[in-house]
């Protein structure tokens, strides 16, 4: 399973990942871990600024929990609450082919809610 394809990617999420891979030198390799810190900085900006000016521990919890499917522009919206702690339910099945070292998707989002 994976929880992100190329085709989650939006285009402005996408030229916003390339300025900042061209801006701090990122490598090619591990771009699936790069889009989930993208991914997860986005929802820590967003979780911030919802927060406002008196952060705190206890604003910023009730602030990513009150998000309702977000959307980073390089996964599946993220959804929190009190109760969810995990922001997106569900996964890719994949089909590795060991012989082209790739693999593809079998079939679309499989949400878990």
């Amino acid at each position: 399973t994976d929880s992100t394809l190329p085709q989650d990617v939006t285009n402005d999420a996408g030229r916003d990942y390339m300025h900042l891979k061209t801006k701090y030198h990122l490598p090619d390799s591990h771009l699936s871990n790069q889009l989930a810190v993208y991914a997860s900085l986005k929802v820590l900006a967003e979780g911030l600024k919802r927060s406002g000016h008196r952060l705190s521990r206890s604003r910023l919890i009730s602030s990513l929990e009150g998000l309702k499917h977000f959307e980073t522009g390089v996964t599946q919206p993220i959804t929190y609450n009190p109760k969810r702690r995990i922001g997106a339910l569900g996964a890719y099945i994949m089909l590795l082919d060991l012989t082209a070292r790739s693999y593809r998707p079998v079939d679309a989002w499989h949400a878990l809610e």
